[in-house]
């Protein structure tokens, strides 16, 4: 119908179909349909299930809800034989289930032109092994990868799909690769993700904010450790909620706000470094965690929530246990004594003093960071901040 293709007819006899576009379509419609040709008449059953291949043309610009895919579980409604598909550089949009069950389906490049996932567009495509989320995308919807249970790797770049629970039923991925285009990971982005093993973000810049949405990274229980970026200034609620196995925590110097739940029930997490810019910490934040030490940089102490759900007379502070030393910078003994810090044995021995360096000791320290806080690789030309294992920082003047 003019430049969008409604449905296509071919031969009874045909199997391992090749569907070729022809160039000036447009849009590929919503619920694309097919027909059999049994001579003296056209049936109008399912049979996607023949198709093999499909080559798009460059003129494509939306490929509809269920075109290639369904939302029911019966027989030949979805095409389980294509094993690969070329999208072409003008895509904007993949509609609602576009390709959900096409089981044999590895691989998909996602062009540069791509505005918009639908919701559970490749839910079910079982044999993805690697995903690239481009910075690009402006929206996914819900579902939109749901149990691809294959997938090794997944590089995310997207700015704020504004969608939930994209890989729902668990990315099945060891590694993920945050880009430093994104600013906002969505809800339950990468919940329930039991391989993972390993997060690693792009470096940034200051201006390059990010935000982790709530349960982004909840029950990963392989998950052992995180090393989050500068200019990361909120962990939403229950973000790491019941990551069995982290036992290692790096909160970036530009962290402000700990949301509720947020490492609830990490049981592996022994030790925790809080930074300077920090001012709050949620209920429950820490509950069922037994901490050994706890360092805390701010000379302002971070707010501690607490929390009583009258429904069940139960109060519900950041932290339910007390036995750790927390470190704090010396001369704030008084003022943490005035809060709920108080509950801790409180020990002022950080300095907060910034001294110059005398000679060149930078191998020895445990961090590196220019003035405006950004985390560093190693010193650079000019002025740069070294952390020490002490706690102490110093300041490095090179040429």
């Amino acid at each position: 119908l003019g430049n969008i293709a409604l449905a296509y007819v071919f031969d009874e006899s045909y199997n391992d179909v090749h569907l070729d576009f022809r160039e000036g379509t447009i849009s590929i419609a919503d619920n694309f349909s097919c027909h059999i040709n049994y001579g003296s008449y056209v049936g109008s059953e399912a049979s996607k299930g023949r198709i093999k291949k499909v080559t798009f043309p460059s003129s494509l610009r939306r490929i509809g809800n269920s075109a290639f895919g369904t939302e029911s579980l019966n027989g030949l409604e979805y095409n389980a034989n294509i094993t690969e598909i070329k999208l072409p550089e003008n895509l904007e949009e993949i509609g609602d289930y576009a390709f959900s069950r096409c089981e044999l389906l590895n691989a998909v490049d996602f062009p540069s032109s791509l505005k918009h996932i639908g919701k559970n567009a490749f839910a079910y495509c079982k044999s993805f092994t690697t995903l690239t989320l481009p910075s690009t995308i402006e929206t996914i919807g819900i579902y939109a990868f749901r149990n691809c249970e294959s997938i090794a790797k997944v590089y995310y770049d997207v700015p704020d799909a504004k969608g939930a629970d994209i890989f729902s039923n668990g990315c099945t991925a060891d590694k993920v690769i945050i880009g430093a285009n994104a600013r906002v990971l969505p809800q339950g982005v990468f919940q329930n993700a039991k391989n993972l093993v390993k997060v690693e973000f792009e470096e940034r810049g200051e201006e390059q904010k990010l935000t982790l949405g709530e349960s982004s990274f909840a029950r990963c229980s392989n998950l052992q450790k995180i090393e989050l970026p500068v200019c990361l200034d909120t962990i939403a609620e229950s973000a790491f909620m019941r990551c069995s196995a982290l036992s290692v925590v790096r909160l970036p110097e530009s962290l402000e706000n700990i949301a509720n739940n947020a490492f609830r029930e990490c049981t592996s997490l022994k030790t925790i470094e809080f930074p300077s810019t920090l001012k709050s910490i949620g209920h429950s934040a820490f509950e069922d965690v037994v901490l050994q030490m706890i360092t805390v940089r701010a000379t302002t102490p971070p707010e501690l929530s607490n929390v009583v759900y009258t429904g069940y007379g139960r109060l519900y502070p950041t932290f339910s246990d007390y036995a750790a030393e927390v470190h704090i910078p010396k001369g704030t003994l008084a003022d943490y004594h005035a809060t709920d810090w108080s509950k801790f044995t409180l020990i002022d021995d950080l300095e907060t003093e910034i001294k110059d360096v005398i000679g060149d000791d930078s191998m020895h320290a445990v961090g590196y960071y220019s003035l405006d806080g950004r985390r560093l690789s190693k010193p650079q030309s000019g002025i740069t901040l070294l952390r020490y294992s002490d706690g102490t920082v110093r300041k490095l003047i090179s040429k």
